[in-house]
């Protein structure tokens, strides 16, 4: 799982230091002094998806490091797995993406 995690963190990196791409021609832009100003959201939003994102990292791996002896708690960070597997998803064109993390299908599992 720590190798998940930080390839995770990693692309979260990356995103992050992409900035605020955004299109010049979006809808949503107003003149603000002497340049165009984007008010759509989708920076903040971007930016706050991450942020979230990290969260999530983090707490699958706290659940990861205090799963020993709880059964309990080993169901709890098979969960944070598969959630951490599904993050991973969207990056699978990567070429540090492992299709060991690619997700089963749950459905049976949940049916």
């Amino acid at each position: 799982m720590d190798d998940l995690i930080a390839f995770l963190r990693a692309r979260l990196d990356d995103d992050e230091q992409l900035g605020e791409i955004h299109t010049p021609d979006c809808d949503a832009r107003i003149p603000y002094e002497w340049e165009f100003v984007c008010r759509c959201g989708l920076p903040a939003r971007r930016s706050g998806d991450i942020a979230a994102k990290r969260e999530v990292i983090k707490f699958a791996a706290w659940l990861d490091q205090n799963r020993a002896g709880s059964e309990f708690m080993e169901g709890r960070a098979q969960s944070a797995r598969h959630v951490l597997r599904l993050l991973a998803l969207p990056y699978a064109d990567h070429p540090d993406y492992r299709e060991e993390w690619r997700p089963g299908d749950q459905s049976a599992a949940h049916s």
